[in-house]
């Protein structure tokens, strides 16, 4: 009887194992879109005052702007955004704080 071959017997022995590389460029290209997308919700700012999660979205719909999957934003888009980067930025504030202290003992 003669054994199915399915697919590449030998994928295992191609298939590349490590995805750091990988990782780390989906990382880069999403924090830089993330930061044009939070530039823009800089000018909304500064053009309309402080909007509601789904104010912004609808504005930066409206703009032309898309998610990294070319989808409209909603407010949830919006508030992972803000989650992302402004907690990442207060948390940097705190630690740059933190570490320019001088240390004391007792």
């Amino acid at each position: 009887m003669k054994k199915s071959l399915r697919g590449n017997p030998k994928l295992d022995e191609v298939r590349n194992r490590d995805i750091t590389a990988a990782n780390a460029e989906r990382v880069r290209l999403a924090d830089e879109h993330g930061m044009v997308i939070m530039n823009a919700i800089h000018v909304a700012q500064n053009q309309h005052g402080h909007m509601t999660l789904k104010d912004y979205a609808a504005w930066l719909n409206d703009q032309g702007y898309r998610t990294r999957r070319n989808s409209l934003f909603t407010a949830a888009h919006i508030r992972r955004l803000f989650d992302r980067f402004l907690t990442a930025r207060a948390q940097a504030k705190v630690k740059a704080k933190v570490q320019s202290k001088p240390h004391t003992n007792g």
